[in-house]
């Protein structure tokens, strides 16, 4: 992404060293902010970005000792007009409850949900606090994760939510 568009800021948490990504794909990720001359800026809940009409609200990660890494991801929810869109990167069910805990504003007509689709992520709790119109899964077609979860997806059906997934219905 960092090199396909232009960025203006990088928002990533702030990682203990012992979940800090050792990744080939983590490591291109430091490699191009460096190379684009970029800061990264520490995800902090209650910070907002405005950008155009548009504004950017950093929710979370809200605890700093999570022992998965999936926990630390930047939750942010962007409001345009009447539209709120809560991106949940790949958090799980205890960092969802930390979320609502902590009284963050959740509700957005559209959810991206959490980590791929996967049952760990999601809540029946969080899904009814967010009370989207609209669910996006970004899934690649046939991964090895088998993602989307079967019982995500049954949620999904009995809640009657409109579903968007990036390996059925391409970019969204």
């Amino acid at each position: 992404v960092l090199d396909a568009h232009p960025v203006e800021r990088v928002i990533l948490p702030v990682l203990p060293e012992s979940l800090t990504p050792t990744t080939r794909t983590y490591e291109d990720l430091l490699e191009s902010i460096q190379a684009q001359g970029l800061k990264i800026t520490a995800a902090k809940p209650g910070k907002s970005y405005s950008f155009g009409a548009g504004t950017l609200e950093i929710l979370g990660p809200v605890r700093d000792d999570y022992d998965n890494l999936n926990d630390f991801s930047v939750v942010c929810r962007f409001t345009f007009g009447e539209w709120n869109f809560l991106f949940t990167g790949d958090m799980e069910t205890d960092a969802e409850a930390d979320l609502l805990d902590a009284g963050a504003d959740v509700s957005a007509r559209v959810l991206k949900l959490g980590h791929h689709g996967s049952s760990t992520s999601t809540s029946q709790a969080f899904l009814d606090e967010v009370a989207p119109e609209a669910c996006v899964i970004e899934v690649g077609e046939g991964n090895s994760y088998n993602h989307p979860h079967r019982e995500t997806v049954q949620k999904m059906d009995e809640g009657g939510y409109a579903v968007y997934r990036t390996d059925q219905n391409g970019s969204i």
